[in-house]
């Protein structure tokens, strides 16, 4: 009980590592330096889309032990490797 009661108190307590409380506000250099993708950016093919779904099979099947099945929940994967949107 102590060590949780202790947990849960440096939990709530101001942090001392420098860390300003508008970090949010600011971004890390590696952040701040990026720029948008824009024209950049393009869908993948369908033969792409084949190619890294066999790809993740081969893994799979690769692996030891072998996985049976992959779990994905709601979001993009899972309509990535599926199709299905999750409505």
């Amino acid at each position: 009980m102590k060590s949780a009661a202790a947990a849960s108190a440096l939990a709530f307590a101001p942090r001392a590592d420098g860390v300003h409380e508008n970090a949010a506000d600011e971004l890390p250099p590696a952040f701040a330096g990026l720029k948008p993708l824009g024209a950049r950016v393009r869908p993948i093919q369908t033969n792409e889309f084949r190619e890294r779904l066999m790809h993740a099979q081969k893994l799979m099947s690769d692996l030891a032990p072998k996985y049976d099945a992959l779990f994905f929940a709601p979001g993009t994967s899972l309509y990535y490797f599926t199709g299905f949107a999750g409505e």
